[in-house]
């Protein structure tokens, strides 16, 4: 398995905390994950400034993995000069001639009638050495249900936190590897709740759920392990799993991020497995 460092706090507030990373900081960044031989990272056309940051910055310099949301609205002819437009300012936006992967954020797109022109153009990228893979992006395992019907993907990704276990039920990521998918997991602090304070008290209704993360406290400090080594090797024992996509809120919760994937494997258990989507999935936390 190897990290890669997400970017989704670069060009805007993100996270429970909504944490915003300093340009100044991205150099660090690159050598620290130069010197920790960290080679990927992962970013999104709808993540703010990040790609025009990492653009900007020696962070081009690894290869990047970007996510692209086609517009529904978009009509079946205009698709192919939509793609062609995305592509062109995303690899000048990062400053770069070709990109390791992109992802479709939103599979909800795909339909009968387009599925061959986003194929076609993607598969011609691929060609031409312009991009290594292409795949997508899901939410949960309902999700491939529908990709599947359209395309098999090079990659993809998708949550997996001490929470949030949905794709570790029925051998699905077994079941994904035998297709020869690339895997890469993500979310595995849960956008910062599974790291958060036992006192915070948010304003939003995960307050809630603060019962479930004190539980979770109660077993690291009894095992003498912070939530953080549990958090990432939570995911880390999946040896099936490619990648893993971390964020942080600054270079010095990286660099603990970093050691902590480096330590022998620790065993964290299944039990706080939770099926509350208003939990898991990040995009019902409202205000």
């Amino acid at each position: 398995m190897q990290l890669i460092i997400g970017s989704a706090q670069f060009g805007r507030s993100y996270g429970i905390q909504k944490k915003k990373i300093s340009k100044k900081v991205l150099e660090k960044i690159y050598y620290t994950c130069k010197k920790n031989k960290i080679n990927f990272i992962d970013t999104a056309q709808n993540y703010g400034e990040s790609e025009k940051l990492i653009g900007r910055s020696k962070l081009n310099k690894l290869k990047i993995i970007t996510k692209l949301i086609i517009p529904k609205k978009l009509t079946e002819s205009r698709i192919p000069s939509y793609l062609e437009d995305y592509f062109k300012k995303t690899i000048s936006k990062l400053g770069v001639e070709n990109l390791y992967a992109v992802l479709i954020h939103d599979i909800s797109i795909f339909n009968n009638k387009n599925k061959d022109q986003i194929l076609k153009f993607f598969n011609d990228l691929k060609k031409r050495g312009l991009i290594k893979f292409f795949g997508a992006s899901v939410y949960s395992p309902t999700d491939l249900k529908v990709l599947f019907r359209y395309f098999k993907p090079d990659l993809i990704q998708f949550p997996l936190n001490i929470f949030d276990q949905r794709f570790l039920k029925n051998n699905l990521i077994k079941k994904l590897k035998k297709k020869r998918i690339l895997l890469a997991s993500r979310s595995c602090f849960l956008q910062g709740f599974l790291l958060q304070q036992i006192n915070y008290n948010p304003k939003f209704k995960l307050k809630k759920f603060y019962s479930s993360l004190k539980e979770v406290d109660n077993w690291c400090v009894k095992r003498k392990i912070s939530r953080l080594d549990a958090c990432i090797h939570f995911v880390k024992k999946n040896n099936m799993i490619d990648y893993m996509v971390v964020g942080y809120d600054d270079i010095s919760n990286l660099k603990n991020i970093i050691i902590s994937f480096k330590k022998k494997q620790i065993k964290i258990t299944k039990k706080f497995k939770n099926r509350n989507k208003n939990l898991i999935d990040p995009r019902k936390w409202k205000p």
